[in-house]
């Protein structure tokens, strides 16, 4: 570097600090080189006002310019709908229409509260019995239990042997 004024030198190295950052080298890499030690380049994006200011407003600008409003996303979905409609694709249609469905906020997520009331720890629920889970529920038997009382119920009707044979009166077939 030709020999400068300190303070002119100090604006230069900040600002070729800021070029680096902004060209996508990491802090360290960006120090390097402005030929900065990285702490001092560290204090400098924290607490210079030119630096800071400088990659605010580029952080600003890049924002703004990869936002794309509402209307944006709609339009593009609009013709990715139109284009699906021609290519006589209706499942990328409803897909399309889906997801304007969602820019519109049709398919809010639904939120579902579980409250339990006493004194039940939910990991002790896992080191719990069957039993013990359906006595605490009230109930008494298994849905197994109560499959199995229906098929016998079923089968002391006579509509039903225990190989599952039915003739066409509903009398059970001898095997």
């Amino acid at each position: 570097m030709p020999k400068i004024a300190p303070k002119a030198e100090h604006t230069v190295r900040k600002a070729l600090l800021v070029e680096g950052v902004l060209s996508g080298m990491s802090l360290a890499q960006a120090s390097r080189y402005a030929d900065v030690n990285p702490q001092i380049a560290k204090a400098w994006v924290r607490q210079d006002d030119f630096v800071k200011s400088s990659l605010e407003d580029a952080a600003k600008g890049v924002v703004e310019r990869a936002k794309t409003s509402k209307s944006q996303v709609e339009d593009i979905l609009l013709e990715a709908v139109d284009i699906a409609r021609i290519k006589a694709e209706p499942g990328d249609m409803i897909r399309g229409a889906t997801e304007i469905g969602k820019l519109h906020g049709y398919y809010a997520p639904v939120e579902k509260k579980v409250t339990l009331d006493g004194e039940i720890n939910v990991n002790q629920l896992g080191e719990l019995s069957d039993a013990q889970l359906l006595e605490m529920l009230g109930e008494e038997e298994t849905p197994f239990e109560k499959e199995l009382k229906n098929f016998e119920r079923m089968d002391t009707e006579g509509n039903v042997d225990i190989e599952g044979n039915v003739d066409i009166e509903g009398e059970v077939i001898d095997g």
